[in-house]
């Protein structure tokens, strides 16, 4: 707390009242005028911060739905299919990225997602023919299209031309082969669903719908205040500043707008239930805070 800006100030305002008053009461004016003026600018200071610490939070939470729902595609057009592994690998590591960028800058009922997944489509298709199909006299006439709008997708991605040159050399030599009825690179059957990674949880820690600590971690508010037991002797008080749906995680953010705690509905229940956690009331902080003050001059008194 020594560190603290609030704390600081505080502490010259009361040194300058033991140190300068006298009997000329203006020097209390005088100090109220420049303590309301610091902590206006701190609270505009922790709102902006605060602000950003949301915007930050909420571009995380969008990312990693729209990762959910390109790996969901993925899944549902390659699981439980026989494809060249070369391929399997190209869309899974290149061209989720492709899709990923098209979901989060123009969205899914965009020209360019469309775009994207046909193509996906498309490459899937293309390796996937039997020798002597109509489709497959078709092959060779839509390659340049195809293979067009798979550089323009890596393009747009800004993904490395260099790391899937390969990729493509492999794959024209497949299609010539597939057009010529030999075989394909090496064939895999899709079992693995594919991921980008860690998904946000919204872990209930197995507790029914109606654990009482379960709905007073529901019932926490926008811009309430909480006290974290972290340690034996160690507290954080921290302000909550965002619900983010759906993993329904709580942000909590210090005086100063920083982000300090994040948590899922079910943490907050067992915390409760441990008693490291408890909300605080304004009243009751104004409260304590002036019994310590009272407290204080009561000793002081005492001393003197």
């Amino acid at each position: 707390y020594q560190r603290d800006s609030l704390y600081l100030q505080i502490e010259q305002v009361v040194q300058c009242l033991l140190n300068d008053f006298v009997e000329d009461l203006a020097i209390f004016s005088q100090l109220l005028a420049q303590f309301s003026a610091f902590t206006l600018d701190e609270r505009r200071r922790s709102e902006l911060l605060e602000q950003h610490t949301r915007e930050a939070e909420e571009g995380r939470v969008r990312t990693q739905a729209a990762r959910e729902r390109v790996a969901d595609l993925l899944n549902r057009r390659l699981l439980g299919k026989v494809l060249p592994q070369s391929v399997v690998e190209f869309l899974q590591q290149a061209w989720s990225q492709v899709l990923l960028l098209a979901s989060l800058k123009q969205g899914e009922q965009s020209v360019q997602w469309q775009s994207a997944v046909r193509t996906m489509d498309e490459l899937i298709w293309s390796v996937g023919l039997q020798k002597d199909t109509e489709a497959g006299r078709h092959l060779l006439e839509q390659l340049p299209g195809l293979l067009t709008a798979l550089r323009n997708g890596l393009t747009r991605a800004a993904f490395d031309s260099f790391s899937t040159r390969e990729f493509f050399v492999r794959l024209q030599a497949m299609h010539v082969q597939s057009c010529e009825g030999e075989p394909l690179d090496v064939l895999i059957k899709v079992r693995e669903p594919f991921s980008f990674g860690a998904v946000l949880p919204d872990a209930m820690e197995g507790l029914p719908s109606d654990d009482p600590d379960l709905l007073k971690a529901h019932q926490l508010r926008i811009g309430g205040w909480v006290e974290f037991q972290q340690e034996a002797v160690a507290t954080l008080r921290c302000k909550l500043t965002a619900i983010m749906a759906p993993a329904n995680r709580y942000i909590f953010v210090s005086r100063t707008g920083l982000k300090v705690l994040d948590k899922t509905a079910g943490q907050l229940a067992m915390a409760f239930k441990r008693g490291a956690l408890r909300t605080l009331d304004d009243g009751l902080l104004f409260d304590r805070a002036l019994a310590c003050v009272v407290g204080n001059l009561r000793q002081l008194n005492r001393g003197k």
